[in-house]
């Protein structure tokens, strides 16, 4: 459930903070979302970079958005070729 992680993991914020060393802070908000399939989380990744990073460490905000992307797009090409093989089998 990367969506809710990365939801409360961003609601509670200031707690979060407190426990994720600040070097590591780029990387660890994107790493809650990077395996979601939901197109909303792009947004929401987005959102928090643009908000929350400077811009030279977004790196992985974008490698996270890039990620869903893709994600999505593989999925959608391969459940109508699942869907059409099941009957088959």
């Amino acid at each position: 459930y990367p969506d809710l992680a990365f939801d409360f993991a961003v609601a509670h914020r200031t707690d979060v903070d407190a426990r994720v060393d600040a070097n590591s802070r780029s990387r660890f908000y994107p790493s809650l979302a990077n395996t979601s399939a939901d197109a909303t989380m792009v947004a929401k990744v987005d959102a928090y970079a643009r908000a929350h990073l400077a811009e030279g460490s977004r790196r992985d905000a974008e490698t996270a958005k890039a990620e869903i992307a893709f994600r999505i797009k593989v999925r959608a090409a391969r459940l109508t070729e699942v869907d059409a093989w099941l009957p088959r089998s």
